[in-house]
């Protein structure tokens, strides 16, 4: 197989972190999150964060 052809096509494009060398996965470990995981974090923390306000409004304001 010459370099740059491409791969079997039962060849997988990712690959497990047990399969890669140590010093590939320092390298990956090093990259900074894509904007678009950024995003949805912050996205899902100020939902999670609303929602819990919201219950604990609930739970004080019930009648007894």
């Amino acid at each position: 197989m010459s370099v740059g052809a491409a791969p079997p096509p039962h060849e997988r494009d990712w690959r497990h972190p047990a399969e890669i060398s140590a010093e590939h996965r320092i390298v990956f470990a090093a990259e900074p999150p894509s904007r678009r995981l950024r995003n949805a974090a912050l996205t899902v923390g100020v939902v999670a964060a609303v929602v819990l306000i919201v219950i604990a409004f609930a739970v004080t304001n019930m009648p007894v």
